[in-house]
């Protein structure tokens, strides 16, 4: 079936139970170990969507070989980003339940049952978020709800990997692609205000760090935006909205953005004039870009010794 964008894929026969929704550009030699956690899954009924993002290196073949009628391949003509390969493939799904897997990573042993437990056991929950191999289970009851300031700190890792989500509750949200990082933080905000999103003590998922990655991405643009589109919430807490103008001052210095630099480190300090950061990177601004770049490395290595955990917001590749 060809669509009016101009992918191509293939109808399942039957209605499965979960939809794996999984973006691919230019992983032939890596689609295979996605592919082969979920058939080791102890749950059959499942959909996975390999949504192909203009690929040449020949990962349709790579699909092909596992000719299993459960993988569905779907062809886009041209690279458009990771956003707007998920949101081809959300537009192809048909289980009740969706999740999302790089195509450079895999799914543990008992993933797709633990998360499919997680949403039976909660039925007012519109998604589950499990753990990351690696990740440090919280203290408190397992399925406790995510709080939307957890998603709006930077610090707390979004972990599409590990999360699923009922697809009569929130089969209407796409990702803005618009956004060349922070997208899944957008969506996971957008999905719990359909619902509450539980999480398990479960691990769901292992990531994989290969070539191609994000970190060398510019961030200051997609942040900002993020920040712009999120303010009235972020704003409610200063020292969080301190904490985003501090994060963006010191990628805008980075990235050679000065005058935005400038006004973000003012912004910081009248979000929170009880942050001692927001008091130095301010006092520095004046002095000009030199002071404000030592003034952000300071910073950024002291908020890396006290970081909790080891999944930063885009640094990874997500395809």
């Amino acid at each position: 079936m060809t669509t009016e964008d101009g992918t191509t894929a293939h109808e399942p026969n039957d209605r499965p139970t979960v939809s794996i929704v999984i973006p691919t550009h230019q992983r032939a030699q890596l689609i295979g170990r996605a592919l082969r956690s979920i058939l080791a899954q102890d749950m059959v009924s499942w959909e996975a969507l390999v949504v192909d993002d203009g690929s040449t290196d020949g990962t349709d073949d790579a699909v092909a070989a596992f000719a299993d009628p459960r993988i569905r391949y779907i062809s886009r003509p041209v690279c458009g980003g990771v956003s707007a390969a998920r949101n081809t493939g959300l537009d192809h799904v048909t289980g009740d339940v969706i999740s999302f897997l790089d195509s450079d990573d895999e799914y543990l042993p008992g993933a797709l049952t633990a998360l499919v437990d997680g949403l039976r056991a909660s039925p007012e929950a519109s998604g589950v978020k499990g753990l990351i191999e690696g990740d440090v289970p919280t203290r408190g009851h397992p399925m406790a709800s995510l709080a939307r300031v957890e998603m709006l700190d930077q610090r707390t890792h979004p972990g599409l990997q590990s999360f699923a989500y009922r697809r009569s509750r929130a089969g209407h949200l796409r990702f803005d692609s618009s956004l060349s990082r922070s997208e899944d933080r957008h969506f996971m905000l957008e999905l719990m205000a359909t619902g509450p999103v539980v999480t398990t003590g479960q691990f769901i998922a292992r990531l994989h760090h290969t070539s191609g990655s994000l970190m060398s991405s510019p961030c200051y643009q997609p942040w900002a935006r993020f920040l712009a589109l999120n303010l009235d919430e972020i704003a409610a807490s200063p020292r969080l909205h301190s904490s985003w103008e501090l994060r963006l001052t010191r990628v805008a210095i980075a990235e050679g953005h000065a005058p935005e630099a400038r006004r973000h480190a003012r912004a910081a300090l009248r979000a929170d004039r009880r942050n001692p950061e927001a008091w130095l990177v301010a006092g520095a601004a004046v002095l000009g870009v030199a002071p404000l770049r030592w003034a952000g490395a300071l910073i950024r290595r002291l908020s890396t010794r006290r970081a909790p955990g080891r999944h930063g917001d885009g640094s990874r590749a997500p395809h």
